[in-house]
């Protein structure tokens, strides 16, 4: 844990800081500033500042966000694609296509046009098969590839009864764990 002694750091949590506390560490990330004081977790977010006491903070940690309702529409869409394949690979269309014949003198010429419309109609039902299979295939690949370029990693600190506080990560990963000692540091103290 290094002390802050920088005029920048005090300058960037001058008024947050209690006169009865002392501030310990500060990490920058990116625009936003971390200051850990001897109870509390301080966050600079340009002229904001969120005060959390250090035994309310639970993780401090690197996470990925991701929005997983794409990645779920993603995957029933590939399953429907998958399906009609299946079906069209293994199924016996060919069965349905069979042409009908009206019996001689039998009457209901116009059951048996619209029959013969419908037989027709089920030729194209393999290739229906496959264009439907390759749009859900595509409709499955936008929604994968939405949930990738979507995914942002942060820096996130969980806060008990409170939401977490969300921060983009610092770009040097030893300062997650310097975070995380000093937080631990701190809450350990005020525990004893």
């Amino acid at each position: 844990m290094t002390p802050a002694t920088g005029a920048a750091d005090d300058d960037a949590f001058r008024g947050a800081v209690r006169d009865d506390e002392t501030l310990t560490d500060t990490v920058p990330v990116g625009a936003a500033a971390i200051g850990v004081t001897d109870r509390r977790l301080l966050v600079r977010q340009g002229a904001d500042v969120r005060a959390v006491d250090l035994t309310n903070v639970r993780a401090v940690r690197r996470r990925t966000l991701q929005d997983r309702g794409r990645l779920s529409a993603g995957l029933q869409w590939g399953g429907l694609a998958a399906v009609l394949v299946g079906a069209r690979a293994f199924a016996p269309l060919e069965g349905l296509v069979a042409p009908v014949e009206p019996p001689p003198g039998g009457g209901f010429e116009a059951l048996y046009a619209a029959v013969a419309v419908l037989v027709e109609a089920f030729r194209y039902l393999d290739e229906a098969f496959l264009a439907v299979a390759l749009l859900a295939i595509a409709w499955a690949g936008w929604h994968l590839v939405a949930f990738y370029r979507t995914r942002e990693d942060v820096l996130e600190i969980t806060v008990a009864g409170a939401d977490p506080v969300r921060l983009p990560p610092p770009g040097d990963p030893t300062d997650v764990d310097r975070l995380r000692g000093a937080v631990d540091a701190r809450s350990r103290a005020g525990t004893e």
